[in-house]
């Protein structure tokens, strides 16, 4: 497992008013994967305190009447980091297809993180969008295979 070099604090979009920086690029065997966190500031900060108290109302209210009277639980702030996405290119011009993802939970309430086929060549170009619309680029570069 290799922490890639990245580009400091790269900006890779914003969502409802958080601030979304590249967080971490790992290169393993089996693939790569790229981290994204919603940066914590007074936005992050009262949407967590509102979904806090929208949690509380639902426990609640699933504790008096089941589900069928709390509904679906309230989803996660983080879960709008699910509209960032990133298009993976090799040096060959190949498009990796993201194989996994994941984004918010309990204990990663900012963290998105995305896994993609293990790239070919030295180097790859991450594209980021929100919400389909392009917002940053980068170059990350991967260390060469060994020598045979």
């Amino acid at each position: 497992m290799v922490d890639l070099a990245l580009p400091e604090r790269l900006l890779v979009g914003t969502v409802d008013g958080v601030r979304v920086e590249l967080a971490r690029a790992v290169l393993t065997d089996r693939g790569l994967r790229l981290e994204w966190d919603g940066v914590e500031d007074a936005t992050t900060r009262a949407l967590d305190a509102r979904f806090e108290r929208e949690r509380a109302t639902w426990a609640a209210a699933l504790r008096v009447g089941g589900t069928a009277a709390a509904g679906a639980p309230p989803p996660m702030p983080g879960d709008r980091l699910r509209r960032v996405t990133a298009v993976v290119v090799d040096a060959d011009g190949t498009e990796l297809t993201w194989t996994a993802g994941r984004a918010a939970g309990d204990g990663t309430a900012w963290r998105s993180q995305w896994r993609y086929p293990r790239p070919t060549g030295t180097r790859v170009l991450v594209r980021f969008t929100v919400d389909g619309e392009p917002t940053a680029t980068c170059t990350l570069e991967l260390p060469r295979p060994p020598a045979a």
